[in-house]
């Protein structure tokens, strides 16, 4: 397990003597305040200890274009004003994800990270798509910027 000294000991025992509901309060108490470490716990527990949430897949979805796409390579990307102002860059395509999709197709997306960067996910055609929210700058929790 984890090393821990003696302050960090007592206040493992602390939160442990919690109920659940205080608990699970605290805890979103301070991860609201220390999003990288909400990541990196995200990143430690899912998949192998915690299921993530359809909601990464539903809840949040982006649109833009197909500006590239290299079959050859493998990988293209998305761009698009949220994206841009969400991430300061265009969005990673993969192979895996494109589908019958071709460069100047719109489409509406999930993101998700794949090997700590942002990552186009579960496309489909925005005609068909019509919850989709064209996120600003943010992102999930605030936390686009900066990661990866």
């Amino acid at each position: 397990g984890l090393q821990l000294g003696p302050k960090g000991e007592q206040q493992v025992a602390a939160l442990l003597s919690l109920s659940a509901k205080d608990l699970s309060a605290v805890l979103k108490a301070v991860l609201e305040q220390r999003l990288a470490e909400l990541q990196d716990l995200v990143d430690w527990a899912v998949p192998d200890l915690a299921y993530g949430s359809a909601r990464a897949l539903t809840d949040v979805r982006y649109t833009g274009t197909i500006k590239s796409y290299n079959p050859l390579c493998g990988y293209g990307f998305i761009t698009g004003p949220a994206i841009t102002e969400a991430f300061g860059k265009d969005l990673y395509l993969s192979s895996h994800q494109v589908g019958n999709f071709s460069i100047g197709d719109e489409v509406a997306f999930a993101v998700l990270l794949n090997k700590g960067k942002p990552q186009a996910f579960d496309l489909t055609p925005t005609s068909a798509d019509s919850h989709v929210v064209a996120r600003a700058a943010a992102g999930p929790a605030g936390k686009a910027k900066g990661k990866g």
